[in-house]
């Protein structure tokens, strides 16, 4: 199973998200998902990458399960 992971911002004055970014390379993840409730995670990127921008700017995660990503060679 892969999954995809979707960069949040921070909440506007209308407390909306707006997903910033896709991250498509990490080094290691770890998730505990719940269903219809906030999980938690840690997400472990290099340093000075696409990926660290985006998680420095955003403010959340959005993750879906995705099979077909974990078919990719």
């Amino acid at each position: 199973m892969g999954y995809r992971i979707e960069v949040r911002g921070r909440p506007d004055t209308d407390r909306l998200l707006d997903r910033t970014g896709e991250l498509d390379t990490w080094l290691k993840l770890d998730l505990i998902i719940r269903s219809n409730a906030r999980g938690t995670w840690q997400l472990l990127v290099k340093d000075k990458t696409r990926q660290a921008d985006l998680l420095e700017k955003g403010g959340e995660i959005a993750v879906t399960a995705d099979p077909l990503l974990a078919r990719r060679p």
